[in-house]
């Protein structure tokens, strides 16, 4: 019984992450909002606690969502500096305090 309610769960976790995916994938039009409020209200109505946490994230940010779609406009490159910054302050010896260089 463990098992089939896990499955349903994980089987509603795969297809709203699927069709979030074909939504992104998609070519821009205003259509684009009614989908991913449609997708909004799957996702709030599902069974599974963090999917109506997305949701509501989501729906929060989706304006922003949108206009990265429309733009298609993506903060990959920045995620990937910060990435590289991170590990800059890692090798450094950089702590809490912010030093930048690990002295001693």
């Amino acid at each position: 019984m463990w098992l089939r309610a896990q499955m349903k769960l994980t089987s509603q976790c795969w297809a709203l992450k699927e069709l979030a995916k074909d939504i992104w994938n998609r070519p821009w039009s205003e259509e684009r909002r009614s989908d991913w409020q449609r997708w909004l209200a799957l996702a709030a109505n599902s069974d599974v606690p963090m999917m109506k946490n997305a949701a509501k994230t989501i729906g929060k940010r989706l304006y922003g969502i949108l206009n990265a779609m429309r733009h298609s406009v993506s903060n990959g490159n920045a995620e990937a500096l910060n990435s590289k910054i991170r590990l800059l302050r890692i090798k450094a010896g950089d702590t809490e305090t912010g030093s930048a260089l690990n002295w001693g």
